[in-house]
């Protein structure tokens, strides 16, 4: 008789304890239970069970499948709500340069194509010269074409992108000869070098940047065989433009 009384009683009380309290059902299929002390269409507020001293607490929406509230009301959330699991969006890491000054010192078009790693400390770059102008010099406006294969170094800094890049490249091209001396021979030179290039990055923005900077080349010397091993010109300096694409 008195366990029948005991399970009476509980049976009597125990809707009493779930009145006092709300459940939240996430959409994770997790369950919390808690006091909401406030909502609104984006945030729920409340506080745990048995924790009536910690801080409130937050949770948006978008995670919440329904809440029972401790009258009995049940409110349904949209599906859609929940957040959708994005693809991390990978950084962009090729850039293109195009020589400002070069067509008014050497009167060459040159480009630059340069594909970085991810984390943006070393790159690879491919440079390419178009010459403008067919006479005969000993600087680098006898550059009739010239294109290679080079190496960025981009150096770190303990705040913010790199500043300080130095490059290395072997470079590929033709120059006209200072001194043609007749039909039948070529009036100009195919040079094989290692060159040493230095710049300074300027962001104007995200995406855009000033790159002013030089480039030495070992002094060479003419051969007589069709090739030559280091470059005729001791330095270029340099003013590019970066477009990040």
């Amino acid at each position: 008789m008195l366990e029948k009384s005991i399970l009476l009683i509980f049976i009597m009380v125990f809707p009493v304890f779930l009145n006092g309290q709300d459940s939240i059902y996430k959409k994770d299929n997790a369950l919390i239970v808690c006091l909401i002390q406030d909502r609104n269409d984006s945030i729920v507020q409340y506080l745990p069970i048995g924790k009536p001293d910690s801080e409130i607490h937050f949770l948006s929406v978008s995670y919440i499948d329904s809440i029972r509230f401790q009258n009995g009301q049940l409110e349904k959330f949209n599906i859609q709500d929940y957040p959708v699991a994005l693809t991390p969006q990978k950084g962009k890491r090729n850039y293109l340069g195009i020589g400002l000054v070069d067509p008014l010192l050497y009167t060459n078009l040159r480009f630059t194509y340069e594909r970085r790693n991810v984390e943006g400390s070393v790159g690879l770059f491919i440079p390419v010269t178009i010459g403008l102008e067919h006479e005969y010099y000993d600087t680098e406006r006898s550059l009739l074409f010239r294109t290679g294969l080079g190496m960025n170094f981009h150096v770190p800094r303990k705040k913010g992108p790199s500043f300080y890049i130095i490059g290395i490249s072997v470079l590929y091209g033709n120059y006209y000869l200072h001194a043609y001396y007749g039909p039948g021979e070529n009036d100009y030179k195919t040079v094989i070098n290692l060159t040493n290039s230095h710049s300074f990055h300027i962001r104007i923005t995200d995406s855009i940047i000033l790159a002013p900077g030089f480039e030495i080349h070992p002094i060479g010397w003419f051969k007589s065989y069709g090739l030559e091993l280091l470059y005729p010109f001791p330095y270029s300096f340099r003013l590019d433009v970066l477009f990040k694409i």
